[in-house]
């Protein structure tokens, strides 16, 4: 699943220096990961009688409650201890299945995701929360989503096994709320090219914040990396202000720290780009509406509404965000041999020290 396709990456990266000699001001590589392989699934399954959901037809809460409720294998349960003894910044809980970003009828997106702030003054609040949300990826297993898609292409539901990843969050704390300046999704290979753009020359997605925006078509922005500047969806200031985006995601730290479920999101906060104005990420990506004049100025200006243009990045210098992800998308196509859809963050590293990071989160075949 991911695990495989990110340590298949980051061999690639470590081989190829080119890129990292093209980009040196920037820091490209994989978030530093952990994974619960397999083994640690037919273990938590087996000792807790759970495989009888692979075929019933229990709902997501049921599954959920049960895994909830089911005795954690204590060696595994060591071994985070261990982890998080020398780990305090946030985490991404992702699922890794057998079957998850396979070359063929891959079962992207089916499975649960959850985002820990892991800055609970207690360690075993905090490996009660990371188990927690191991126990839920698991049970993601077996919600009804992942189990109809396997009966509509021929898999058996009880032959799907479950690793997790939990990784290290990109981004940096504004305030109480932590989240990346970037995230989003890049094809090596775009179906519905405009004008002068060719399908080979791929197609990108982005937005302020964590990625929930771009994985769940909400507003965001949409340019080819060969051809940034081209946008047709931002013709007018009209355009502009329709299409922009509006609402982010973020990680909310500091607590309260609510009892995760079948709820992703108990950890996230939504919030308006409007009220999050002075976050330098926010400060970075904004151009200014004046209404009097009906034009969008690039620079700040305090009479101005701010409107998320990501010019900084598509048009001047701040970082090489567009030709970066060109080359990324030709190292993971030779690499895999296919077109390939990756997922990624930016750090500016606006508020702590360091350069800039660009983190792959997923590399899969398109399929």
């Amino acid at each position: 699943g991911k695990a495989r396709g990110l340590a298949f990456m980051a061999n690639l990266l470590q081989r190829v220096r080119d890129i990292h000699e093209k980009y040196p001001q920037v820091s490209l590589g994989i978030p530093q990961s952990l994974v619960v392989t397999t083994e640690g699934f037919d273990t938590f399954v087996a000792e807790n009688d759970l495989k009888r959901f692979a075929t019933g037809e229990a709902d997501d809460e049921e599954v959920a409650e049960a895994f909830r409720r089911a005795a954690f294998p204590q060696p595994i349960a060591d071994d985070l201890r261990a982890y998080l003894a020398q780990v305090t910044y946030p985490l991404a809980v992702r699922s890794s299945s057998l079957l998850e970003d396979a070359k063929f009828r891959a079962y992207a997106g089916l499975y649960r995701t959850y985002m820990l702030p892991n800055d609970h003054p207690s360690l075993d609040v905090r490996l009660k929360q990371l188990i927690a949300a191991v126990k839920l990826v698991y049970a993601s297993t077996y919600f009804q989503s992942p189990k109809a898609f396997s009966r509509r292409v021929g898999h058996r539901t009880e032959e799907e096994k479950m690793s997790v990843i939990v990784q290290q969050l990109g981004g940096e704390p504004c305030g109480r709320h932590f989240y990346p300046a970037i995230s989003g999704a890049a094809q090596s290979y775009n179906y519905y090219p405009f004008g002068a753009m060719k399908p080979e020359e791929g197609i990108a997605t982005i937005a302020l914040g964590l990625g929930k925006t771009v994985m769940e078509g909400e507003k965001a922005l949409r340019f080819c990396p060969r051809r940034p500047q081209v946008l047709p969806q931002r013709s007018t200031v009209t355009d502009i202000l329709d299409n922009s985006q509006q609402l982010f995601y973020s990680l909310k730290m500091g607590g309260p720290y609510p009892a995760l479920g079948i709820n992703e999101d108990a950890n996230l906060e939504k919030r308006e780009v409007t009220a999050a104005a002075e976050d330098p990420p926010v400060r970075s990506f904004c151009g200014y509406f004046l209404p009097g004049e009906n034009r969008i100025r690039e620079t700040y200006d305090r009479e101005g509404y701010p409107v998320l243009t990501f010019s900084q990045v598509l048009k001047y210098d701040l970082f090489p965000l567009a030709q970066l992800l060109a080359d990324v998308l030709a190292l993971g196509q030779e690499g895999i041999g296919s077109p390939v859809e990756i997922e990624f963050s930016v750090n500016l590293r606006q508020c702590t020290a360091g350069p800039p990071e660009f983190a792959l989160l997923q590399v899969r075949p398109m399929t």
